[in-house]
């Protein structure tokens, strides 16, 4: 008869159980959305559920994003007065997103059903309650951003297309249009002015993107931004006073590192930034990443760090109202999920009965 170790027999028993009951072992991070003022940071919560994500803030504190549920759905959240309050889902059975908002409290992003459907643009109406689907039918994307005159920018996808612009207003639907050769194209941010920015996808034959550009819609027309030994520009956001942040790539540059990160001012005159830019305020504030303190948030030539959320280990900032309020997610380690510790604790458990066995023996 074959005599098996009483710690090996518990091991076995344990992976046994496990991989039965279909049980993950796996780790799990905690990620919360903040508030940042002034060198302070505030744990903003969630609706259940460790995934919670700040996306946006207006001037009267008003605080959107996403939060996962304790049952692990993804939903649209508004924070105000210490309270995060979940939007609510168009129909039964339904997730969403919240992306942006106005000083008004209207709020947009997407939503749709958890499997087998597309994502819709989304409004809702932090006041009302209402929520209204206002994307172009047969298609899916993403309402991106809204200004105070309650104008709306669609991320749209459809059959065979890389993306299309659209802007929503008073029941109505405009196509931004598309820069002449390009295969797509992606509005990012619009202002109080009704100017829109965002970048046109150029596609070769084998359906990979070869090339972005940036472009500006004013007026009802959409033109390339062009700035001088500056390709593959990437657009981020606008200000009231039609300041620019994003991206590109400096032509002929041999040195590995050709993308530099830009502050583009009205007349098209720019300056390179020491950081990568997210969010851009009417005051002239861009949060960011700095190239070696972390997040920062950086104004006339200064950087200011924001430093670190006690607990967690990365801070990942999103916007940026004209106080200076800053929003975001932070995110901790990755900790083990109740079956890893199960599992750690049977084979201790296992391991501390063969030691006693052993014990035992030598008596």
């Amino acid at each position: 008869m074959i005599r098996v170790p009483f710690y090996l027999f518990i091991l076995v028993i344990s992976f046994v159980i496990v991989n039965v009951a279909d049980i993950s072992i796996s780790s799990a991070s905690i990620i919360r959305p903040f508030l940042w003022e002034n060198g302070v940071f505030m744990d903003l919560g969630s609706l259940g559920g460790n995934d919670a994500r700040a996306t946006d803030i207006n001037n009267n504190g008003l605080i959107v994003g996403a939060s996962t549920t304790s049952s692990g759905f993804c939903r649209a959240f508004i924070w105000e007065n210490n309270v995060l309050s979940d939007l609510g889902i168009p129909f039964r059975g339904s997730i969403g997103s919240a992306h942006a908002l106005n000083e008004s409290g209207s709020v947009v992003g997407e939503s749709g059903l958890l499997v087998g459907a597309s994502r819709r643009p989304t409004l809702w109406n932090s006041l009302t309650g209402e929520i209204r689907d206002v994307g172009p039918p047969n298609s899916h994307g993403r309402a991106a951003d809204i200004n105070e005159a309650g104008q709306i920018i669609i991320q749209n996808f459809s059959s065979g297309n890389f993306g299309q612009a659209f802007l929503w207003e008073n029941e109505n639907l405009t196509n931004l249009g598309m820069l002449s050769g390009s295969n797509g194209s992606l509005p990012t941010a619009i202002n109080n002015l009704g100017q829109v920015v965002g970048e046109a996808v150029f596609v070769n034959i084998g359906g990979s993107i070869t090339e972005q550009r940036g472009w500006i819609w004013e007026s009802g027309v959409l033109t390339e931004l062009v700035l001088p030994g500056i390709t593959k520009l990437h657009l981020i956001d606008i200000n009231d006073h039609g300041q620019i942040i994003g991206q590109g790539d400096v032509i002929g540059n041999a040195s590995g590192q050709p993308t530099i990160f830009l502050l583009i001012n009205p007349d098209r005159t720019f300056m390179q930034l020491p950081l990568r830019p997210v969010a851009l305020n009417n005051q002239g504030q861009v949060v960011g990443f700095g190239f070696e303190v972390g997040p920062v948030l950086w104004e006339n030539g200064i950087s200011i760090p924001l430093g670190l959320f006690p607990g967690f280990d990365s801070v990942h900032p999103a916007s940026i109202n004209d106080l200076g309020q800053v929003v975001g997610f932070v995110e901790s380690s990755a900790i083990p999920e109740p079956s890893t510790w199960l599992l750690m604790l049977t084979g201790l458990l296992g391991l501390a009965g063969y030691v006693y066995r052993q014990r035992r023996w030598v008596a």
